[in-house]
């Protein structure tokens, strides 16, 4: 018994110190407020938002709207932050660190994930240079190594413009597969960009 009860006290006690190492400057409403962005899950009729980034929130924890019942209800809880003033890509469970996500979050629908595409990363406010993909049947977290093609570092403004119809490319020659993304800019009147990152297994295509 004392030792179940103990258990409780140090997971309590854990939890708390987890959650008051990720506010920030801001807290958790930073999630929605510090310029972040959502995606309609419309397979399950939801928003899923995930934010946060620079100094306001270094908790990188997903949320979802519901639109049926309109409840919100928190997917995953937040990293371990113990690497966040080094400003890392990744926490050091390899999820992505909390972001200023901008417009760069698309649902992927054919893959039912969710596209990240750079942000400005906790707790430095540096552009990340990475992209990543969420999937939102399993929760894992993916980093799809950019190889090519526009930096997001290079791009803070983007926006992903053609996010139901993600054109993917199978795996030919030894090359990677990748998927080729509309995005402009709102302070330039740029033509479309393509965005590269490496998938082995994206090889259906859908325009």
């Amino acid at each position: 018994m004392y030792s179940a009860i103990q258990r409780a006290i140090d997971a309590r006690a854990s939890s708390k110190l987890r959650y008051s190492a990720v506010q920030g400057d801001t807290g958790c409403s930073a999630v929605i407020t510090a310029w972040n962005g959502a995606i309609a899950d419309t397979r399950r009729n939801r928003l899923i938002i995930w934010g946060g980034g620079h100094s306001d929130y270094y908790g990188n924890e997903v949320y979802a709207l519901d639109l049926n019942n309109m409840t919100m209800s928190r997917l995953t809880d937040p990293s371990l932050v113990t690497n966040v003033k080094s400003c890392p890509e990744a926490y050091d469970d390899g999820r992505p660190s909390a972001r200023h996500t901008y417009n760069g979050l698309a649902y992927i629908t054919a893959q039912d994930k969710m596209f990240v595409y750079g942000g400005s990363k906790a707790n430095c406010g540096f552009m990340s240079a990475g992209t990543w993909t969420l999937d939102l049947g399993k929760m894992e977290w993916r980093d799809m190594n950019p190889h090519g093609g526009d930096s997001p570092a290079s791009n803070p403004w983007a926006n992903i413009r053609r996010a139901p119809t993600v054109v993917l490319s199978a795996n030919h020659k030894g090359r990677p597969a990748y998927a080729s993304w509309g995005v402009r800019t709102d302070s330039h009147s740029l033509p479309s960009k393509t965005i590269w990152y490496q998938s082995s297994s994206m090889t259906s295509a859908s325009k």
